[in-house]
């Protein structure tokens, strides 16, 4: 009985223990471990996410057999950190998925996409198109990763984006969606807007 119960004390602190890498207290990774606490890979997991590198780093180069999963570097590139990348790119065998490029070029983080499609062999999926982030989607349509879905028009002209709105009209006009465009942009009175949709062949219908 004492030891059933030692081993569920056991596992609540582990989760207690995992959790620390989350909170970026590289001193209190350490006290933990040192008082003889076991860390799963949900703790590698959860630094990684908050880029936090230096538990990162500790966890790998200290503690025997420590363990990651692929969620390490999705988690790390979908929140920009590139140098977490990196450094699980360097040092580790767990990889990544396609949700890795996925997620950092839905989130606008360009630079790790750069380094995802240059030494990862996972690229993306069509879901990458969503990006908001006209260099992220010229880059992906340089390098053919650049499939179907694409951020709507619509919504690119409700928050305003002109950028955006002019990198979609060029690369699929006949998809553009402009009288809804042309009717979002009046409602929320982005009006550099309608000052650009007037310079197109087809403002004539729409205008």
């Amino acid at each position: 009985m004492e030891e059933t119960f030692e081993s569920l004390t056991r596992q609540r602190h582990r989760i207690r223990v995992d959790g620390a890498g989350a909170f970026g207290d590289l001193q209190l990774v350490q006290w933990l471990h040192h008082q003889g606490y076991r860390f799963t890979a949900h703790a590698m997991d959860d630094a990684a996410a908050g880029g936090f590198l230096s538990i990162v780093r500790w966890l790998h180069g200290n503690v025997e057999n420590s363990k990651c999963t692929v969620a390490a570097m999705d988690r790390a590139a979908a929140n920009g950190y590139l140098d977490v990348v990196e450094f699980l790119h360097q040092n580790r065998k767990e990889g990544c998925t396609p949700a890795a490029m996925d997620d950092a070029a839905r989130n606008g983080h360009f630079e790790v996409v750069k380094f995802l499609y240059k030494n990862r062999s996972e690229y993306c999926t069509a879901m990458a198109g969503e990006s908001r982030l006209v260099a992220v989607l010229q880059f992906l349509k340089d390098h053919k990763r650049l499939r179907s879905r694409l951020p709507k028009t619509v919504d690119a002209s409700a928050r305003g984006d002109l950028e955006l709105l002019q990198w979609l009209y060029g690369h699929d006009r006949r998809h553009f969606g402009f009288e809804a465009v042309v009717e979002t942009a009046r409602e929320k009175n982005h009006f550099h807007v309608l000052r650009w949709l007037e310079t197109l062949p087809e403002a004539g219908r729409f205008l």
